[in-house]
């Protein structure tokens, strides 16, 4: 794939997240970064040409295929320009002084709950609550400052958020990856269902 020097992507999550994370480690060097709230938001951003490409999750090792990625794709055309692999390391985040005795919910995107149950089954007074991006749920118990709330997310929203680590590396899979997809608009009606089993 060409890339662009200037190319702008639409990402699905708040900086910080593994989406996010994705984009700079494929395009390397200068980039826009453009955030949508949901998968929707990254194709729809497609469709009216207000980005150059899209970046969407579609399998992670622990968690197996993102349905919701494949059930939008088959909606529409896009045509896969490019293929990364990223490594995801989750860590259990909460605000400042906050300990595992304090903890009464943790939120996070459902793959990271998910990818994480082997440890959250070890905490069973904690309510798992969904929410739509890791990094987004990172944000969000930054702002509400309550010691009861934790979330997973990676180290680098922890940094861009302002929370403490209270463990690292708490995923099932030692060697948990994500493989993502890299998208732009198809001139002509070419299908996506050509992603194969490699993906």
């Amino acid at each position: 794939m060409d890339k662009l020097k200037t190319a702008t992507v639409a990402y699905q999550g708040v900086p910080g997240c593994y989406s996010f994370q994705a984009v700079l480690d494929y395009f390397k060097k200068d980039v826009r970064t453009v955030r949508c709230h949901n998968f929707k938001g990254v194709l729809d951003r497609l469709i009216k040409n207000q980005t150059d490409y899209g970046i969407l999750p579609v399998e992670n090792s622990t968690s197996g295929p993102i349905s919701e990625v494949y059930e939008l794709l088959s909606k529409y055309k896009f045509l896969i320009v490019g293929k990364i692999d990223l490594i995801v390391r989750h860590s259990l985040l909460g605000v400042a002084g906050a300990s595992f005795s304090d903890i009464s919910q943790v939120y996070s995107h459902q793959q990271a709950l998910l990818q994480c149950g082997r440890f959250l089954s070890m905490h069973p007074d904690w309510k798992p609550m969904s929410y739509y991006n890791t990094a987004g749920s990172a944000e969000y118990i930054s702002k509400q400052n309550r010691k009861d709330i934790a979330c997973i997310a990676g180290k680098t929203a922890a940094k861009i958020y302002g929370l403490d680590i209270l463990q690292e590396d708490i995923q099932d899979n030692s060697h948990n990856i994500t493989k993502f997809i890299i998208i732009n608009k198809a001139e002509k009606q070419s299908s996506y269902h050509k992603l194969s089993s490699n993906y």
